[in-house]
C-alpha cells in the first residue's frame, strides 16, 4: 500500500493505555513477539514482483518487535480528527433481514480464502480513489472487550485521535449493557472521507439511518420500499422548493429554438466530445448537410429513421437533421 499511496497510517489500527507502576519491559516485548508469531496476519507483507503485489508470510523468527519505553508524567493526552442484498419482491424488513443472514452465513463458509484469490476472482476496477470491493462499511462490534491485564500495574485505556478513513463511509455500532448485564441499546460512531463528505452531510446519513432503524423496529412487517428515508423538509425541498422549475416558453418547435440559438450565439461552442469542438454554427451546416441528403433519399412527413452510431456529437447532429427532413430540407 505504501507503494502505492505513500507512507500513510491509513490502514492502522491505534490503540492507547496507560500504564502506572514498575514495568517489565523485557516480558512484555517476548508477549508481542508471542502474539506476532501466532498470528500471521502481522507477518505478512506485500512486496513487488514484475510490477504486481504477492502475498508472502515471513517467518516468525525474522521479525522483531521492538519496544521503546520512556517514563512519562503529565496530564496525559488531550483531544485534537457487503454483498449486494436481494431486495425483489418487494420484502418486508424481517423477510430483508433474513436474505442478510442467509448471504452473511454463506460468506463465512469461505472465510479462508485469501483476499487477494477473491480480488483476483472478481478482477474490480482499479482506481486509487475508492476501495476496490466496497465504499460503505457498517460494522457491530459485540465481542467482550479485550482485558490487558498486567501484574503491578494499573491499565486504563486512554481516547486516541480520529481514525483515518479507510472507506468513504463506515459505521461502527457497539452494544450497551445496563448495571445488571442487560441489553441497553446501540451506540456507534460514523467515520467519513472528508474529501467527498462534510461532517453536516454525514450527520444527516447518520441521522437518516436512525430514523429508518425507528420505524423498522416499530413496524418490521413493513416493506422496505415503503421505508421513508427523507424527513418532511427534506422531501418538501426536493419536490417543491428544487423541483420549481415552471416558466413561459415561446410557442415554437424544438428545430425553431436551436435555429434561434444559432442565429444569437453562431460562435459559441455547442457540442464537444473527445476528437472535436463544433460551434452553433458548424453544428447547423453539418446538420443542414444531413438534412438534405435525407430528403434527397425521400425521406419526408411520417418517414421512420433509424439510426445506429458511436457516441459522438453527430449523436445529437442526426436528429436535428431528421426533424427538419420530415417536413421540408432546411434553410442554409
Amino acid at each position: 500500500l505504501a507503494q502505492l499511496e505513500g507512507p500513510s497510517a491509513t490502514y492502522n489500527i491505534p490503540m492507547a493505555v496507560r500504564l502506572t507502576g514498575a514495568l517489565d519491559v523485557a516480558a512484555l516485548e517476548a508477549a508481542l513477539g508471542d502474539v506476532v508469531e501466532r498470528h500471521e496476519v502481522l507477518r505478512t507483507v506485500f512486496p513487488s514482483v514484475d510490477g504486481e503485489p504477492h502475498q508472502q508470510v515471513l517467518p516468525a523468527d525474522s521479525v522483531k518487535v521492538p519496544l521503546a519505553v520512556a517514563p512519562y508524567s503529565g496530564t496525559g493526552p488531550r483531544a485534537r480528527r457487503r454483498p449486494g442484498v436481494d431486495l425483489s419482491g418487494d420484502p418486508t424488513f424481517t423477510e430483508l433481514l433474513t436474505r442478510v443472514r442467509e448471504r452473511s452465513l454463506g460468506a463465512f463458509a469461505h472465510q479462508d480464502v485469501p483476499f487477494e484469490r477473491l480480488v483476483e476472482e472478481l478482477a474490480p476496477s482499479r482506481s486509487m480513489a475508492r476501495h476496490p470491493l466496497f465504499q460503505v462499511m457498517l460494522s457491530l462490534q459485540n465481542n467482550a472487550q479485550a482485558v490487558l491485564d498486567l501484574p503491578g500495574l494499573d491499565v486504563r485505556h486512554v481516547p486516541g485521535d480520529d481514525l483515518a478513513a479507510r472507506y468513504d463511509l463506515a459505521f461502527t455500532l457497539g452494544e450497551r449493557h445496563d448495571a445488571d448485564g442487560a441489553p441497553a441499546g446501540l451506540h456507534g460512531t460514523v467515520t467519513f472521507a472528508r474529501d467527498l463528505f462534510d461532517e453536516a452531510t454525514a450527520e444527516r446519513l447518520a441521522a437518516r439511518l436512525l430514523a429508518v432503524l425507528r420505524t423498522v423496529l416499530a413496524e418490521p412487517g413493513l416493506p422496505v420500499a415503503r421505508v421513508e428515508v427523507l424527513d418532511d423538509d427534506e422531501r418538501h425541498r426536493i419536490l417543491t422548493e428544487w423541483n420549481a422549475t415552471g416558466h413561459t416558453v415561446p410557442d415554437t418547435t424544438l428545430t425553431g429554438l436551436i435555429e434561434a440559438q444559432v442565429a444569437r450565439t453562431p460562435d459559441a461552442v455547442a457540442l464537444v466530445d473527445e476528437s472535436a469542438e463544433l460551434t452553433y454554427a458548424e453544428m447547423n451546416a453539418r446538420a443542414n448537410r444531413l438534412a438534405r441528403l435525407l430528403a434527397s433519399r425521400g425521406v419526408g412527413a411520417e418517414t421512420a429513421v433509424a439510426l445506429l452510431m458511436e457516441r459522438s456529437a453527430d449523436v445529437f447532429v442526426a436528429p436535428t437533421s431528421v426533424w427538419p427532413s420530415s417536413r421540408s430540407t432546411r434553410r442554409t
